[in-house]
């Protein structure tokens, strides 16, 4: 009723007009308790929030107004909670100086860190200075979001990430990604090629083992091989032949 300029003389009937079930119950049985005694406006609010607004209940809106912090809402939205809260707590922000502090140290960190070196002459220019400085906040943090994902990308490109650094064979995992990528004709004449290497370095070594399998030395030759040593002692072993023992 202040707020909209309503003479005192009037603000009774104004605020009656708002009433409506268990509200209007109230006023019709006051109207008929003081029927002799016209109510001021100064009555009215006493009456009204003796019925609506226990001691208990007021006590407990003014501690959420003295705990009020901003947390997850936007500025808009903790302004309009501060001053729903303020109601029950007028006489701690008595001046406009007083509520700008309030306010302020009721913002986030990153907006409160932004303002605390700035004054302000009214709430309204606090408020607006927040917001924008809000705004710049979370599109400077989606730009950066943007970048992230942009990086993530590249592990959907069709590309295989790197290989972590590592003792020995640090490339081995690179390889064997690699090769999951070639055409079937290529990974077979791949294994073949392995395999013939193998098979080389066995024969250079004279020991043609089977893979997997430790064949004992033989007491004739000194050499572990599959095949029954020849009688000859100056006989190769693995070609049959005699002059280059």
């Amino acid at each position: 009723m202040i707020q909209i300029s309503i003479p005192e003389g009037l603000r009774v009937n104004c605020a009656t007009q708002l009433l409506c079930d268990r509200a209007m119950t109230w006023w019709e049985t006051i109207q008929l308790r003081r029927a002799t005694k016209k109510l001021t406006w100064s009555d009215f609010k006493t009456e009204f929030e003796n019925q609506f607004y226990s001691r208990y209940h007021h006590k407990v809106k003014e501690q959420e107004f003295l705990a009020l912090r901003q947390g997850d809402m936007s500025v808009l939205e903790y302004e309009r909670r501060f001053h729903d809260l303020l109601l029950f707590a007028p006489h701690y922000v008595s001046t406009e100086e007083h509520m700008i502090e309030k306010l302020r140290d009721g913002l986030r960190q990153d907006l409160r860190q932004g303002l605390i070196a700035l004054r302000f002459k009214s709430v309204r220019k606090l408020i607006e200075v927040a917001q924008t400085l809000e705004a710049c906040i979370e599109e400077s943090q989606g730009r950066h979001q943007g970048i992230g994902k942009k990086r993530d990308g590249d592990y959907f490109s069709g590309r295989p990430p790197l290989p972590k650094k590592g003792k020995s064979g640090v490339f081995e995992q690179y390889r064997k990604k690699k090769s999951l990528m070639l055409p079937p004709y290529q990974q077979s004449s791949g294994r073949v090629m392995v395999e013939q290497s193998h098979s080389r370095e066995n024969s250079s070594t004279g020991t043609g083992d089977r893979k997997g399998v430790d064949y004992p030395f033989c007491i004739k030759c000194g050499q572990k091989h599959q095949r029954d040593c020849s009688v000859s002692p100056r006989r190769c072993f693995m070609c049959r032949e005699e002059g280059h023992m």
